[in-house]
């Protein structure tokens, strides 16, 4: 049984309206609008329907970002199914009858009959849905309300303008925009931004998967749907900078990261490295690196390190990946690096022993 929600904007935030994920949703097609044809109220099938039709109304090729990157999309699905589920009756709809959402930006754009995108570009994005299928997030066990904008400005609005249910909406950095803070949550083109490894300032660190965009904007969160890495395990570099080419002595390298887990770190918690050759075979798996610890690092929370880097010797210069990691390593027990979590290392290429000779990818 649904019910409309009556809770207030304060209240909100924890109280879903569908406690798992609906098979259906109802949407109403607002007047003057030819978002779609057929009835102006329909049921659409969640994922097959109104998922997809969600990706081409919120996130469309533009003139700033005329191909999305498809982890950004995965991410916005992600948000969008938990957005979705949060809201699955939000409103009394025209008829009188049904409960649902409507196709605006009051709600969710839902737009599956666009005509300025391509058809190849529809079919990538309904795959990206499909590669996400079933995934959403929780906060503190429950589906919650998945705020997201185009553009959250830097930094995002923390949960006090907001509400106290929506303390998963702390203030974060985000430093690929150049725009004042906007609000809260999830930033559409932030993603964008953050899987390319560029943005329109410059570049910045690469994420190479969407399951590290949700937790920067969303603080304390947990995924759920799939087989996922321990929330406990999970970080995010912000900003980096690393001296190529490097030589034969201890180089200093700065990173920025952030604490995207869900629990506060300790002074056993280190940033530390490996090195690894282009196709991402170590160098030397039991190379010793210099490791600095983070400190008391809560959920959101992030700061900045100067490591002392050691190249592995070379007979000649050579192209190598540095691969940032955080480790683990309380006394008496074993280290436990985060990427045997499955969670990603943040890589860079570097000239080792001198000028490349060779073109060098990106990582």
């Amino acid at each position: 049984i649904f019910s409309i929600s009556t809770l207030s904007r304060a209240e909100e935030g924890i109280y879903p309206q569908c406690t798992t994920l609906p098979g259906t949703i109802w949407v109403e097609r607002k007047a003057g609008h030819t978002n779609w044809s057929g009835p102006y109220i329909s049921a659409k099938l969640f994922e097959i329907d109104y998922l997809p039709g969600v990706l081409l109304g919120e996130v469309a090729p533009m003139s700033d970002i005329p191909y999305w990157q498809d982890e950004a999309l995965r991410a916005v699905a992600t948000s969008a199914r938990t957005w979705g589920s949060y809201f699955c009756t939000r409103r009394l709809l025209q008829d009188l009858v049904h409960v649902g959402v409507w196709d605006t930006e009051d709600d969710q754009v839902y737009w599956p009959e666009r005509t300025d995108v391509i058809d190849t570009e529809k079919m990538r994005y309904a795959q990206r849905v499909t590669d996400t299928i079933g995934i959403y997030m929780t906060y503190k066990g429950v589906i919650f309300d998945a705020e997201y904008r185009a553009d959250t400005g830097n930094p995002t609005q923390s949960w006090e303008n907001v509400g106290t249910g929506y303390q998963y909406l702390k203030s974060v950095p985000e430093p690929v925009t150049a725009l004042s803070t906007i609000g809260p949550g999830f930033s559409q083109v932030g993603s964008h931004y953050w899987t390319s490894g560029l943005n329109p300032a410059g570049t910045n660190p690469r994420w190479p998967s969407y399951l590290q965009v949700l937790p920067h904007y969303y603080t304390g969160i947990e995924f759920a749907g799939g087989n996922f890495s321990d929330s406990h395990y999970r970080w995010n570099a912000l900003n980096q900078s690393v001296p190529s080419p490097m030589f034969y002595q201890s180089n200093n390298a700065t990173i920025r990261l952030q604490n995207t887990s869900s629990y506060t770190w300790t002074n056993y918690h280190y940033i530390s490295y490996h090195w690894a050759n282009l196709d991402g075979t170590p160098v030397s798996e039991f190379y010793t690196a210099n490791r600095v610890a983070v400190g008391a690092l809560s959920p959101g929370a992030d700061d900045t390190y100067i490591v002392a880097i050691q190249p592995p010797s070379l007979n000649n210069s050579h192209p190598l990946v540095l691969q940032w990691d955080m480790v683990y390593a309380p006394p008496g027990y074993s280290d436990f690096w985060f990427r045997d979590a499955l969670w990603p290392t943040q890589d860079v290429v570097v000239c080792v022993g001198g000028p490349c000779k060779a073109f060098l990818p990106a990582v």
